[in-house]
């Protein structure tokens, strides 16, 4: 969907002050602007990631994996997704990637993540469709010397 929009915009400032003190006087004066130009308005379709904490080369990968999720067309999906990584590990980052080329899902945060070893987090679909993520989980272990 592509849009284009002439805008005219007339700018008229006419405002006049004085101060009652002879030695201090303040006029502003009108301006006029005119301006003639394009705003070009279109839909972007683009991928919706969750970013949890920053992740950095010096993380360690504990975990990743694929959700995959379609839907029959006919209604519109909302779910909780909870990942559990298990050991002597905490949660430093997680990235979640939208995997679809066109915006069908909407995650978002809902547990979980730094200084834990679960993260939790909700996916809201449109309608009709479902989604395709892409799950990274970075931390650091916690046991002693490690």
């Amino acid at each position: 969907m592509f849009f284009i929009l002439q805008l005219f915009i007339v700018i008229i400032v006419s405002v006049s002050s004085q101060t009652t003190s002879s030695q201090n006087s303040t006029t502003i004066t009108s301006h006029k602007v005119n301006y003639l130009g394009r705003i070009v308005v279109k839909e972007v379709t683009k991928p919706h990631n969750l970013f949890i904490g920053r992740c950095t080369k010096n993380h360690i990968l504990l975990h990743q994996e694929r959700v995959v999720l379609n839907n029959d067309g006919r209604s519109q999906i909302f779910a909780n997704i909870r990942m559990n990584v298990d050991g002597n590990v905490l949660i430093d980052c997680v990235n979640v990637y939208d995997e679809s080329p066109e915006v069908l899902a909407y995650p978002s945060y809902a547990a979980g993540g730094i200084g834990h070893n679960y993260v939790e987090f909700n996916v809201l679909t449109t309608f009709g469709n479902g989604f395709n993520f892409f799950v990274q989980i970075r931390g650091h272990n916690t046991t002693a010397g490690a």
